[in-house]
């Protein structure tokens, strides 16, 4: 239900407290018969919202990997969120959602942008994840990215703010020999001034120091957000006013 706007949420009770029912326990009776016993009174139902959720979002070349006639013309490679819980350790854990792919014109309606422009709003972190080798090399990968961003941007101002790091993939099809000055090169081509990591996710290579700085972030925004719950609320009167003395002996 995380990817639900209006969700109904429908509870159906018991058939008249026709429950677990329960035997009497007599001596050399192994079965005693029904002790009048109903079912119980049924437990609760909760509903728990997640707001620690963060977004991966990517520009997908999926005209290669979608066959369906119906999204020919919409480069998506996931066509429905996915979530995903990244565990750190026995007592850490964190939500991702994996965001389908969008394309130029998303923020005016196209494909199915609204609909994952509109999850976006609810991360707290963004992952901008960039193909450093594509599948098809006439494609650019740092317009790609700016195509991406430019959406974001036109969509809400708000979303662009959001916190976003530049995730690099598949770091395994770059030969090791280029893979610093490839790096390089998108970061200056694409002036980009906030965190860089370089991953494989074929390989794993450079996950685990993404997730562990996906941790401490998601960390330090939490501290930060009991910090200002906890800041008593003072506001200083700095109005003047007249007080007249009613009542009572004058001196």
């Amino acid at each position: 239900m995380k990817f639900i706007d209006e969700a109904r949420i429908e509870v159906i009770a018991g058939n008249g407290g026709n429950g677990s029912a329960s035997m009497r326990r007599e001596k050399f009776v192994p079965f005693g018969g029904p002790d009048g016993g109903d079912g119980g009174s049924g437990g609760s139902v909760y509903a728990v919202a997640d707001r620690n959720i963060n977004t991966l979002i990517d520009f997908r070349y999926a005209k290669k990997h979608v066959a369906r006639n119906e999204v020919a013309d919409y480069p998506f490679t996931t066509l429905h969120p996915n979530l995903g819980v990244v565990r750190v350790d026995h007592e850490q854990s964190f939500v991702v959602a994996d965001i389908p792919g969008l394309i130029e014109g998303a923020a005016e309606g196209a494909g199915l942008g609204h609909q994952f422009l509109r999850h976006l709003q609810r991360t707290g972190l963004l992952l901008h994840i960039v193909d450093l080798a594509p599948f098809d090399e006439a494609v650019d990968p740092v317009a790609e990215a700016r195509a991406i961003v430019n959406e974001l941007k036109k969509y809400d101002e708000s979303l662009y703010e959001k916190p976003r790091w530049l995730v690099l993939n598949k770091l395994d099809v770059v030969p090791e020999e280029e893979r610093d000055a490839r790096v390089k090169d998108f970061v200056k081509r694409y002036k980009w001034k906030g965190p860089v990591f370089r991953i494989s996710a074929l390989t794993g290579e450079g996950c685990r120091e993404l997730i562990y700085a996906i941790k401490d972030h998601l960390a330090a925004i939490k501290a930060e957000e009991v910090a200002a719950l906890q800041e008593p609320d003072i506001r200083l009167d700095d109005r003047l006013h007249n007080v007249d003395q009613s009542g009572g002996e004058q001196g």
